[in-house]
């Protein structure tokens, strides 16, 4: 088993373990990468409300994880002050200027044929308002708040990734010739699971912006291709290419959250370089411009693996996860009971370890929960079987996957567990028996 927390010192600790320690001049010293996902030293940041630290939120629920669902509503979280709009046609920012919106941004996606306006909003409107102002007027065009996304991460845990799952024996060739991708916080590229391996990253935060620590994106990224014998991180593909994109920031609540814009920065990225499965431990509500670019990214061959989110309720569904596009995990505990906080419903297609997982974090290593830590088993093993179904979509893949899952709750596919749990590991490991799709 682990052997506990690995000592790390003085500030260092604290923000490795927690992402922040503030201090009660409301100070805040932070992990800061370079563009490389190179870990630098810490920076003491004050975070204002609109000021360069603030990312900004809505809503009263801050972290994307341990919520009971009472009065829960991701819809509200959104970037203040700000709507986006997709393929507007020509008239269109005259005539929001018209109105007092004020451009921020123009942005090309060209490889998600998305062009995409950045628009202030009048002092005087709210964003819900301003939303729908727009959209009477332009009623067939994509228009919706910048909405954020968050982490799915939750308390401490006991196990390693490999052995919670019963993959011990993953030949550290497994992997090669597969590219991964994932869209997550800063990952630190020099952490000894990482170092050496096979990862190209990149940041799509904004300049002014300061990076959300780097505990969760260095977790799943070892995860995915951490060196197979690095302190017991053990990555399911060692051998195979991640992509890895930071989108997250911190925000002037002391929380980590992500908008459109960034997402569909690195959602480009990812679908420009071809990468046919990626990884996207986070959640958020509904977005029509984000729903249009998944759609768009599916199009062009690519499976986006979502957590269903930590906020225990049935009532509210998690999205990415709950986009048909997607492929939708929850987590299950050494015993296959499912994660207290996990979400319940339709979109739920499977289930694997996400409780208490010993994980990679900037200067060691440290225990994490969440519905975060189960969708990289499914990226794995879809990844792994790419080569042979190449082209294939999600509602494949969940077709192929439910045929070998552990069925779990009542009988058939349930909004617990979907259709269970995936335990035949990816195709490369020693003794697979896995069928061609």
């Amino acid at each position: 088993m682990p052997r506990g927390l690995i000592a790390l010192s003085g500030a260092v600790f604290f923000a490795a373990m927690f992402g922040a320690h503030h201090t009660a001049a409301g100070d805040t010293s932070i992990l800061e990468y370079d563009s490389q996902g190179r870990l630098q030293q810490l920076r003491d940041v004050t975070t204002q409300s609109g000021g360069a630290a603030g990312q900004g939120t809505a809503g009263a629920q801050e972290d994307g994880g341990n919520a009971s669902g009472a009065g829960f509503n991701p819809a509200l979280w959104y970037e203040p002050g700000e709507v986006v709009v997709a393929n507007a046609p020509e008239d269109f920012e005259f005539t929001a200027s018209l109105s007092g919106f004020r451009t921020l941004e123009k942005l090309e996606f060209k490889a998600l044929r998305i062009n995409l306006l950045r628009l202030a909003t009048p002092a005087s409107m709210t964003v819900p308002d301003a939303v729908a102002l727009l959209s009477s007027r332009y009623p067939g065009v994509l228009i919706d708040a910048n909405h954020q996304f968050r982490l799915q991460r939750g308390d401490a845990g006991e196990s390693e990734a490999r052995a919670a799952i019963g993959w011990t024996d993953i030949d550290p060739a497994c992997g090669a010739g597969l590219r991964i991708g994932m869209i997550d916080t800063p990952v630190d590229v020099t952490h000894a699971a990482l170092a050496g391996q096979k990862v190209t990253y990149k940041s799509f935060i904004l300049p002014k912006r300061v990076p959300a620590p780097g505990d969760h994106g260095t977790a799943i990224a070892a995860m995915l291709v951490g060196k197979p014998d690095s302190q017991g991180f053990g990555g399911l593909l060692p051998a195979a290419e991640l992509l890895a994109g930071n989108i997250f920031t911190y925000n002037d609540t002391g929380g980590e959250a992500a908008d459109v814009v960034a997402m569909l920065k690195a959602l480009d990225w990812l679908s420009a370089e071809k990468v046919q499965v990626v990884n996207l431990s986070m959640a958020g509500s509904d977005n029509r411009i984000m729903h249009h670019a998944i759609t768009q990214a599916a199009a062009r061959g690519m499976i986006l693996v979502a957590a269903v989110g930590n906020w225990g309720t049935e009532d509210t569904p998690a999205y990415p996860a709950a986009y048909d596009e997607s492929i939708g995990v929850t987590a299950v505990d050494s015993q296959s009971s499912i994660y207290s906080y996990a979400n319940r419903g339709v979109y739920v297609a499977f289930a694997a370890p996400g409780v208490q997982i010993w994980t990679a974090v900037p200067g060691g290593g440290k225990f994490q929960s969440g519905t975060s830590f189960a969708a990289p088993y499914l990226t794995a093993k879809i990844a792994s079987e790419i080569a042979a179904s190449p082209g294939a979509s999600a509602e494949y893949f969940r077709e192929f996957l439910s045929r070998d899952a552990v069925d779990l709750g009542v009988p058939g596919k349930d909004k617990v567990f979907g259709w269970g749990l995936v335990k035949q590991p990816p195709r490369c490991a020693p003794g697979d028996s896995a069928k061609k799709p």
